[in-house]
Parts: C-alpha cells; sequence; structure tokens
C-alpha cells in the first residue's frame, strides 16, 4: 500500500465542530446574517417547488427540543380553494429527508472544496 505525500494532506486540521446550542440560545442562532440568508434561500426553493405541488409541506428548524421556525407551502386542503398553506400544528404525514438534505450540503461543500 502507498501511503499519500504531504502534498495531498490538507494544511489545516479539520475545524472544531460547533458546540451544541444551549436552551433559549435559539433565537441567537436563528438570526445569525448566515442563518438568515439561507433561510431566506430556502424559503424560497420550498415556495417555488411547492407551487404545483396538489397539496401543501410544511419545512420546521428544530434546535434542541425547541422549534425555532416553522411554515406551510402550498395548500392547506386541495379540495377547498382558498385554504391557506398548511400550518405547524396540522396533522401530516411525515417523509423525513433528513439524509438527502445532508448529502445534498456536502456535495455543495466539496464543490466549494471546503471538504
Amino acid at each position: 500500500l502507498a501511503m499519500p505525500t504531504s502534498s495531498v494532506l490538507p494544511d489545516e486540521p479539520c475545524p472544531q465542530p460547533p458546540r451544541p446550542v444551549e436552551q433559549g440560545e435559539e433565537a441567537d442562532v436563528m438570526s445569525h446574517p448566515k442563518v438568515v440568508q439561507a433561510l431566506e434561500s430556502v424559503d424560497r426553493l420550498l415556495h417555488n417547488a411547492s407551487v404545483n405541488l396538489p397539496t401543501g409541506l410544511i419545512s420546521t428548524i428544530v434546535i434542541g427540543q425547541s422549534t425555532a421556525w416553522t411554515k406551510g407551502y402550498g395548500s392547506r386542503d386541495f379540495q377547498r380553494e382558498g385554504a391557506g398553506p398548511p400550518r405547524g400544528n396540522d396533522l401530516v404525514r411525515i417523509a423525513s429527508i433528513t439524509k438527502v438534505v445532508t448529502d445534498i450540503l456536502l456535495f455543495i461543500l466539496r464543490d466549494a472544496g471546503v471538504v
């Protein structure tokens, strides 16, 4: 087995993972400029994705054990015109896509040369 040369090893160590958010710090996280910018992008993406859906969807961000953000898109009741988007307390079927989102974020970071 050939060992990699020093030219292929990173010059800097991996960054330290962020510390966990303590209870009550959710507002600090959600008001960070990078988070605000990312949330605006996600909001536009989900709005555009929901335009042609027959039903609606709800997106939620949970920090610790607290709901930091939730928003509904599309129609709450596709059989009633003007029903409005679903609300955070509506009962819905759950489709967990966290693994897909994580994979996409890793691809974005890879393409940007971060990882």
